[in-house]
């Protein structure tokens, strides 16, 4: 599907990373537009968050979001309306969406989405030789991050969503589906866990 056909004001790409708890409290959160160029591409919106319990060990070893850095941050609810009126009534679209989903709703009530797009879904049915289609090996083998982007931010919600962005697209660009229509089918979260059968590393998959 050619990438023109997407009408990208429907379209926001997020990724948040949490506290480690369970369930999981929000810790930093990043809304990221879709873009047609890489190379002058708009960064999206990025929240930081104290959360209500402390961070945990292992989650400060995957995003390397310390208790501190977060010590004078507003509280979710400082946040909130913010990030609903950046996502409501948009397209979402997450790598293993079901975590984003999840959390999201569990933090933001009034959020009803009908569209939530997982580009790990899409990676499998687009890129079916691939042997793993975590976003690690996705960035490795598809080249995804470049030269000016610092790889030591991965696991932060601001670069994963940009490059969930860069990822997204050119799955759009080499998927077999014609439509938006067709690509929502392959794509869209359906069924989720609940959040409370989350386990801890759930965020960070």
């Amino acid at each position: 599907m050619k990438i023109e056909l997407l009408d990208f004001s429907k379209f926001v790409v997020v990724d948040l990373e949490g506290n480690g708890q369970n369930p999981p409290d929000i810790v930093e959160i990043a809304v990221q537009p879709l873009f047609r160029n890489e190379e002058v591409a708009e960064r999206g919106k990025t929240w930081l968050v104290k959360p209500p319990r402390k961070i945990t060990g292992f989650a400060q070893r995957i995003h390397h979001i310390s208790n501190k850095d977060v010590e004078s941050s507003p509280v979710w609810n400082d946040v909130k309306s913010d990030v609903f009126e950046a996502i409501r009534n948009k397209i979402i679209i997450a790598h293993n969406a079901g975590v984003e989903r999840n959390v999201l709703s569990s933090h933001i009530s009034e959020w009803k989405p009908k569209i939530i797009l997982d580009t790990l879904k899409l990676s499998r049915v687009t890129w079916k030789s691939l042997d793993s289609h975590s976003l690690d090996s996705l960035i490795k083998e598809k080249n995804l991050i470049k030269e000016d982007m610092n790889v030591v931010d991965r696991h932060r919600a601001g670069f994963d969503a940009y490059v969930t962005a860069i990822l997204f697209l050119r799955l759009v660009e080499d998927s077999a589906v014609t439509t938006e229509n067709e690509l929502f089918e392959i794509a869209n979260i359906v069924v989720t866990k609940p959040i409370e059968e989350q386990k801890q590393g759930d965020l960070f998959l």
